[in-house]
């Protein structure tokens, strides 16, 4: 089971948040731009060895990528565009993120190259399923929440 599963237990915890946002005139789309940033931010920490930095900008890559859709939601601005925006950003935030673990010292980059290649593919899987008309699939081995929790806790020990 994925942890993308357990979004409507999350739901009362983000809730505040994204009202907090939405005050502050946060929109879908700055959340989505900070998600990337971090994310280089945590691909640069990591390929100079600076685990603890690019934990935390891991973490805020995973606040900001859940915060778009529900502020999005809450809003009553969900578009095909928003979505397509999102879950580019994601895959560029994936390649990022796991590039600066390989290119610096954390693993031999063929691991990288492997660990890259299933991610994407991954990925590409659950739009395909969509593209067919399946349905998007978010569940698999690890879907991006997991990958991201696994990262931080990774970090963290």
């Amino acid at each position: 089971m994925t942890l993308d599963s357990y979004r409507r237990q999350v739901k009362p915890i983000i809730d505040p948040v994204v009202a907090a946002c939405i005050r502050l005139k946060i929109t879908p789309d700055s959340c989505t731009v900070l998600s990337l940033l971090a994310a280089a931010g945590a691909g640069i920490a990591f390929y100079f060895y600076e685990i603890g930095i690019g934990t935390i900008c891991i973490l805020l890559n995973a606040v900001f990528d859940a915060l778009d859709g529900s502020i999005a939601r809450a809003m009553d601005i969900q578009s095909l565009r928003g979505d397509f925006l999102d879950h580019t950003v994601d895959r560029y935030a994936d390649i990022l993120m796991i590039c600066g673990i390989f290119a610096g010292p954390l693993c031999p980059w063929q691991i990288g190259v492997f660990g890259l290649t299933g991610v994407l593919m991954a990925s590409y899987l659950g739009t395909q399923a969509q593209a067919v008309g399946i349905g998007r699939f978010y569940g698999g081995f690890l879907g991006r929440a997991d990958r991201l929790i696994l990262l931080i806790g990774a970090g963290i020990i």
